[in-house]
């Protein structure tokens, strides 16, 4: 059967990923994407609709209101359409059962739970605890994402649905004898809204910075802060990758009971224990700068402070593979017309050991960022003894001197040459070595992470 699928986002490669062993699936229709392929499949705005075979059109957006609009926009052209969202009602109660049924023979009692967002962290965060915390029984739920899947490991699970799973009757029963949750990655935040009172006393909320600071800008998050800063506060404690980003949760939530605790995200710094040492290789001078496509990088402004530079002999070099598509594009413009033929933009995935060897290529690292955001960026050019310029009115800048650190700021760039830029002393260069290797070695990080799991014991 031919199959064309409305939509390309999350929903829409999940259909696509259920369908394409038995079914050819042909095309996307997605009018918002500028892609012209995702995951190997063509994608087609809807006017094309006419043009394409297929025998069944699935609609894979999930709100109530867009999916009626959808079915407005196709209008009466005889197809046979069904939608994902309609059909879900039914379909969540069998994928949460069959869910169940896999986890359902799990010791619960005692365990540690964790629930984690699918990102490029989540292998070395499960690595981490498994390897360096084994006294404990950790159990793991991750949200399934199609773009990337976990790895095949003992005691992980992946669940499509957190939320319907987590508020089953039969899930809840079974997570009981639970003895804490690490919910680690806040970004969704109806599931918070509807996190079950059972489970809640029991969860440390673990905060990576994006997750929190976009209640500051985003309208729709504004609206339920209130609501969702009562659930945060009734949780067992939070979990920041800094202590300096404690101050910034109070104040953005406005929570008034929590606690907190210091936990760094265990797999941004396992190459530090690592027998293979990440050497410089020869090359041009090379600077990166920031670590994404969000605005947060704040990129315009950057290539401002650096457009002095357009006749030296330099690498300005710009991670853009994850973000968000119309920034990306806009950033690779204004890097065009402001830096011209220094200008590098990066937007293709680089797998963590390779994005490694990249950094310690490196000779400058450039942040400025307005938050806590690139610290595993940040931690890894420090450790390989790079000279790192950041905001210095951040939580990170005020992290970094609580502990020693030596940073550079941003805003001095415009008046520094390429050879003033490049200039770290030895002294400096080594002692912000040997503090990053110290704090960040995988023995300092298990201390900082049995202070919560050994809690109340």
């Amino acid at each position: 059967m031919k199959i064309a699928i409305w939509g390309a986002g999350f929903y829409g490669k999940i259909l696509k990923e259920h369908f394409e062993n038995e079914h050819e699936v042909v095309c996307f229709f997605d009018n918002f994407l500028s892609e012209e392929t995702v995951e190997g499949v063509k994608v087609y705005k809807s006017d094309k609709i006419n043009n394409i075979e297929f025998d069944v059109l699935y609609i894979s957006n999930m709100d109530a209101e867009n999916v009626a609009n959808i079915r407005q926009q196709i209008g009466n052209l005889g197809l046979n359409i069904i939608s994902l969202y309609e059909e879900n009602k039914l379909q969540e109660q069998v994928l949460v059962l069959d869910e169940y049924q896999k986890i359902r023979n799990n010791n619960f009692n005692g365990a540690v739970l964790h629930i984690l967002t699918n990102d490029k962290f989540t292998n070395g965060y499960i690595d981490f605890m498994q390897k360096d915390l084994q006294g404990y029984n950790h159990i793991f739920f991750v949200y399934r994402n199609s773009f990337r899947k976990s790895a095949k490991k003992k005691q992980v699970y992946e669940i499509i649905n957190m939320r319907e799973f987590l508020n089953h009757k039969l899930v809840l029963d079974l997570l009981q004898p639970v003895k804490k949750i690490i919910l680690s990655g806040i970004f969704d935040t109806d599931m918070i809204l509807l996190y079950p009172p059972k489970l809640l006393k029991k969860t440390y909320m673990q905060f990576w910075g994006g997750d929190f600071y976009v209640f500051r800008y985003d309208a729709n998050k504004r609206k339920i802060l209130k609501t969702f800063s009562t659930a945060i506060d009734s949780c067992a404690g939070v979990l920041n990758l800094i202590h300096e980003d404690s101050l910034a949760i109070k104040a953005i939530l406005g929570l008034e009971t929590t606690k907190f605790y210091e936990v760094p995200m265990p797999s941004h710094y396992n190459f530090i224990d690592e027998k293979y040492k990440y050497e410089k290789q020869k090359g041009d001078i090379t600077i990166t700068l920031g670590n994404s496509a969000t605005q947060e990088n704040n990129h315009r402004e950057a290539f401002a402070l650096l457009k002095h530079l357009v006749r030296e002999k330099v690498r300005i070099c710009v991670p853009l593979s994850y973000g968000e598509e119309h920034y990306r594009l806009e950033v690779i413009q204004c890097g065009k017309e402001i830096l011209g033929d220094i200008f590098y933009p990066m937007c293709k995935f680089i797998p963590f050991g390779q994005y490694l060897q990249y950094l310690a290529n490196c000779d400058v690292g450039i942040y400025n960022n307005d938050r806590q955001q690139a610290l595993g960026n940040i931690i890894a050019l420090l450790y390989f003894g790079r000279k790192v310029y950041i905001r210095q009115n951040t939580s990170m800048a005020s992290f970094f001197k609580r502990i020693g650190i030596k940073t550079y700021d941003v805003i001095k760039l415009s008046r520094e040459s390429i050879e003033e830029i490049l200039f770290l002393p030895d002294d400096v260069k080594k002692r912000n070595m040997d503090i990053i290797k110290a704090y960040y070695s995988n023995a300092t990080i298990a201390k900082k992470w049995k202070l919560v799991l050994d809690e109340n014991d």
